[in-house]
């Protein structure tokens, strides 16, 4: 998840535009998650600048959770 999330900080600090692009299409999928309901309203009126780079890491680390419970839990099926 270091790896993942310094990954995601370099781009952002890089080439910021490529983040730009895609954060609105995450946004709509996190916003169906309750702590993001509240979060990204809040933190688009105090931290305007940080919201994309705080969608694109939101996402990626759940998307990485889900992705181990997912493969780990089907490990568990084909070894049992």
């Amino acid at each position: 998840m270091v790896i993942l999330s310094m990954l995601i900080l370099s781009i952002w600090l890089v080439r910021g535009e490529l983040l730009d692009n895609s954060a609105p299409y995450l946004r709509c999928i996190l916003v169906y998650i309750p702590k993001y309901a509240y979060e990204l309203p809040w933190l688009a009126e105090n931290h305007e600048n940080q919201v994309t780079l705080y969608i694109c890491l939101s996402f990626s680390l759940i998307f990485l959770a889900a992705g181990k419970t997912l493969l780990f839990s089907l490990q568990r099926l084909i070894v049992s």
